[in-house]
This record gives C-alpha cells, sequence and structure tokens, in this order.
C-alpha cells in the first residue's frame, strides 16, 4: 500500500459545526452492538457510514452467539460513548434501514460517535461514498489505516503479499477491468484480483475502471495471481 500522507490528529473531525440544525436530542437507554443503540421510547438507531463486527446473528429463527473479530470490542467502546448519556441525532437522505431501524449520525456533546467508531479501529467503513458526510468518514478511515488500529492493523503491500497469504486486510489499487461470472464480480488490480461474492456488485456501488479504493478481505493465490476475497462489498472505500 502507498504512504497514506494524512495529518493525525484523530479527533479533530468530529465536532461538526452543523449539530444545532436538523438535530434532535434523545437518551441511550442500551447498546445492542457497535452500531446499534436504543433510545428511551424504544426507538432503534443504526449509525449511517459504520458496520460492526457481529456478535450475534440469527440462524434458523434463532439468535446465536458469534465471535467475529473486534465485535465485543465495538460493543464495549460504543457502551462507553453513549450508553446512558444524551445524545443528538442527525439525518442523511436515506432515514431507514430494512429492518425499520433509524439511521443517523449520533452526537455526544457535539462530537460524531460514528466517526469515532471508526478511527479507533474497531469498526468497518459502510457505503460511506453516498454520504454528506463523506469527507469525515474518509479522514477517519485513513487516520484508521495510518495507526493500524484494530481492524485496520494489517495491510498489503504489493512487494510482500507472499508473505501475507491467509490474512484479512486492506489493499490499495488502482481499478484496471471488471467482469462477472456467474458467481462473482471480479475486479483486477495491478497486484491482485478481488473477488466479490455476488455478481454485479461494483455496479451497485459505482465502481469502475480508474478508480482508486481500498478493498477488505483475506488474501489468498490461485496458480499465479494473488486473489482477495471480499466478503461485503459495502466496505470498499473509493478515493
Amino acid at each position: 500500500m502507498a504512504n497514506v500522507a494524512v495529518s493525525f490528529n484523530p479527533f479533530s473531525f468530529l465536532k461538526n459545526p452543523e449539530i444545532t440544525r436538523k438535530s434532535q436530542t434523545r437518551f441511550v437507554v442500551s447498546v445492542v452492538d457497535g452500531d446499534t443503540i436504543v433510545l428511551d421510547d424504544g426507538e432503534k438507531v443504526r449509525y449511517l457510514g459504520i458496520d460492526a463486527p457481529e456478535t450475534h446473528k440469527k440462524e434458523n429463527g434463532v439468535w446465536i452467539n458469534v465471535n467475529e473479530p473486534f465485535g465485543y470490542e465495538a460493543t464495549n467502546y460504543n457502551k462507553s460513548l453513549v450508553e446512558g448519556k444524551e445524545v443528538s441525532l442527525r439525518y442523511d437522505t436515506e432515514k431507514k434501514d430494512v429492518y425499520n431501524r433509524t439511521l443517523a449520525y449520533v452526537y455526544v456533546n457535539g462530537k460524531m460517535v460514528n466517526t469515532k467508531l471508526l478511527a479507533e479501529g474497531v469498526v468497518f467503513p459502510y457505503s460511506i461514498s453516498k454520504l454528506k458526510e463523506f469527507s469525515n468518514f474518509k479522514l477517519a478511515f485513513l487516520n484508521a489505516l495510518k495507526a493500524k488500529k484494530g481492524l485496520y492493523k494489517t495491510s498489503f503491500l504489493s512487494t510482500k503479499l507472499h508473505e501475507q497469504l491467509g490474512l484479512y486486510g486492506w489493499f490499495r489499487g488502482k481499478i484496471n477491468s471488471i467482469y462477472y461470472t456467474d458467481e462473482k464480480t471480479v475486479i483486477k488490480t495491478d497486484y491482485l484480483d478481488i473477488h466479490l461474492k455476488r455478481k454485479g456488485q461494483s455496479k451497485i456501488y459505482g465502481l469502475k475502471a480508474g478508480n482508486v479504493c481500498y478493498f477488505y478481505g483475506k488474501l489468498t493465490r490461485k496458480k499465479d495471481r494473488y486473489i482477495l476475497l471480499s466478503d461485503n462489498p459495502h466496505h470498499i472505500v473509493i478515493e
């Protein structure tokens, strides 16, 4: 990965001068996980722009515990930031997700919690290119990469790919081409191919040849070609 030139003050971008406009003040009664909270009236709020590793999931109609890396760290850090506290909510274009949870930027004392979790390295970026607060999320993401925190500990380097096989991490590359098979989307870069699980995902997220992006996944190899297996295309960050 090329050097990322960022002035590293991880919390300088968390204050937002627009917090007083179009916001609502509420009280947090509980934290579900690293990206979801419950308010005093029972409303569930899903943080915009981030995706926390899972601590539980539903299988065959039953909730079971899972232990994805940094899932519990994200939950506990979120609790330390908001549980039992008064928060302000601000909204983007999309107000609800498919589970009818409210989508919001969440602030405590004028500081955005979403980007603070991201800068701490315990959550993934999630479709941030569509957000009004894209520049703040991108800076938080780059700061986490620079600090090598949590989920951002490993960056794949073109000169060391043979030493990093089997690891999960981030790769920065320029898209040369994109093609589709019956089962996946393949994104080709100079040094490796990125395999997205479902066909057509790059169309959904607006990826095209010439884009420089950050991709997350597991590094593997097939014959003489390195492959990054990406579980969630929402985590792709366009530079």
